[in-house]
């Protein structure tokens, strides 16, 4: 059974902030308060095996791990569709409490969390070592088709 529906839009919110996953005006993927702004909607479309992709509402274009990088620290940002980019794809696994989920990058299997349980609007979202973490667990908030 999916996780989510495929094609449909999603806030995306920390456990530890309880704020949104964002895209800032560089194009990087940071947590901001909520505003309702389409920055900070996601389209999830499910590609099999928990694995999806995720497309910013407000540009179209997908949540990317940059360079698709396998190092702790790399950072999340926005992209265009790139075939084949392992970066662009990422398996949500239950984190055992409530609606929460880690994203996981199959590729490293690293989870995107946000940075040192920071609460500040614009603090980064990269990868890192899964430990369990608040700050590693995310929330994914319908918002409609």
């Amino acid at each position: 059974m999916s996780v989510l529906n495929s094609g449909w839009s999603y806030q995306i919110v920390n456990d530890h902030s309880k704020k949104f996953m964002t895209v800032d005006g560089n194009g990087t993927v940071v947590q901001w308060a909520w505003g309702n702004s389409p920055n900070q909607k996601w389209y999830a479309f499910e590609l099999g095996d928990d694995l999806y992709e995720f497309k910013a509402v407000h540009s179209n274009e997908f949540m990317t791990v940059e360079g698709d990088g396998k190092d702790n620290g790399t950072r999340i940002i926005q992209s265009p569709p790139t075939q084949g980019s392992v970066g662009q794809t990422f398996q949500l696994r239950y984190a055992g409490s409530y609606d929460w989920y880690y994203i996981i990058s199959p590729e490293s299997q690293r989870v995107v969390e946000l940075v040192g349980f920071s609460t500040d609007d614009g603090a980064s979202i990269d990868l890192y070592d899964m430990n369990g973490g608040a700050n590693q667990r995310w929330a994914f908030k319908p918002y409609g088709p």
